[in-house]
């Protein structure tokens, strides 16, 4: 049996090209007008949609269901805003992902280190730096994980300055 040679199957679509089609077939089940479908089922199955392609090989077929969004006028609530910004970032779409950011109703302390994170993996210190100082400028405090991003851009061999007002509050989070 050791030298049996098994039958040549040809696949015709991948198991993932076809998950991501029957994906955005239910998406679009779920956008087309007067089929019943309630608020909370759409924001539920966006929300799951979105986080199968974050943590999936190929996250940009997510950002169709984006596109999706935008065309049927759809209006996001903060978790799937969210979600969209870490897939456009995940995706290396810093100007997506900024647009989805200023978007929101509510920047939140997550969304800022997720933006913060994003311009910093794109070698961005000085856009992360200032989008810190628009964190703390809108009164939020800035948390151990900003913090270490923070600290390991000002000591990464770039120059970057904090500004006194920017440092004495990183330093009282301490």
């Amino acid at each position: 049996m050791k030298n049996a040679k098994l039958p040549f199957i040809k696949p015709s679509i991948s198991s993932s090209t076809c998950h991501h089609n029957s994906l955005i077939q239910s998406q679009n089940l779920i956008f087309q007008p007067n089929e019943g479908y309630q608020t909370g089922q759409t924001s539920s199955s966006l929300s799951s949609a979105l986080q199968h392609y974050i943590n999936s090989e190929a996250p940009f077929y997510g950002q169709k269901i984006h596109t999706h969004i935008v065309k049927t006028g759809f209006r996001p609530n903060i978790n799937i805003s969210i979600k969209l910004l870490i897939l456009h970032l995940k995706c290396g779409c810093l100007k997506h992902g900024r647009q989805v950011f200023d978007e929101l109703s509510l920047r939140t302390l997550s969304a800022y280190n997720y933006m913060i994170a994003g311009y910093l993996k794109q070698g961005l210190v000085e856009k992360s730096i200032n989008l810190v100082r628009r964190l703390v400028n809108d009164g939020e405090r800035p948390d151990g994980y900003t913090l270490s991003m923070i600290l390991k851009a000002s000591t990464g061999g770039s120059d970057v300055i904090l500004p006194r007002n920017l440092e004495g509050t990183l330093r009282g989070s301490l």
